[in-house]
């Protein structure tokens, strides 16, 4: 009966040590780690690193692709950020680790000193000229929703997120900024 219980036990103990090897080799596709213990079921490790999604590009590929879409928002990062000049918002740099991508993000403030603090376009711009933009002459966003361009891969040239704002159809001190910049605000080049 020891003899039986030994081998089953070794047995178990190689099929663990197995799984988490295979789990956590440095090739595998999912970043996921599982522990597998004698209380994880297999099936639940094998159900939580298929849960986590892959994005559908990488690099270039992501070019003028949406970043929601392509699952490359998810963990992505700010960089740089700039408060619109009256309050009416603020535009980020955005950045995915996973793709290699940026793209450049606007969240309509519910606040702000300007009574049409909207923007007519949104890109992300590379220091080379090369951009991704998305127009929004007639898009309504409302108070705190955010809108965004399509990605740009750009893994050695330098990107900044630029908003384009309306001008010179609101009041006079909103008119004035806006105008006074050519409409444009931008983050740093990063």
């Amino acid at each position: 009966m020891d003899t039986f219980r030994k081998t089953i036990s070794v047995g178990a103990m190689a099929l663990m040590l197995a799984l988490s090897v295979v789990f956590a080799a440095p090739g595998h596709a999912s970043a996921t780690k599982v522990q597998v213990s004698a209380s994880t079921p297999v099936a639940a490790a094998a159900t939580a690193l298929s849960t986590e999604s892959s994005p559908a590009c990488y690099g270039d590929y992501c070019s003028g692709m949406d970043p929601v879409a392509s699952g490359c928002s998810e963990g992505a990062v700010t960089l740089d950020s700039h408060v619109q000049g009256l309050g009416g918002g603020i535009v980020e740099l955005r950045y995915s680790a996973k793709c290699g991508t940026n793209w450049a993000r606007w969240t309509a403030y519910p606040t702000g000193w300007c009574m049409n603090c909207g923007i007519v376009g949104l890109r992300a711009v590379q220091d080379t000229g090369y951009t991704q933009s998305i127009d929004l002459t007639n898009t309504e966003i409302g108070d705190g929703e955010s809108v965004w361009s399509p990605m740009i891969y750009s893994p050695v040239k330098k990107v900044k997120a630029e908003i384009i704002n309306i001008c010179g159809s609101a009041g006079m001190v909103a008119s004035a900024f806006d105008c006074a910049t050519n409409g444009v605000e931008s983050t740093r080049s990063l």
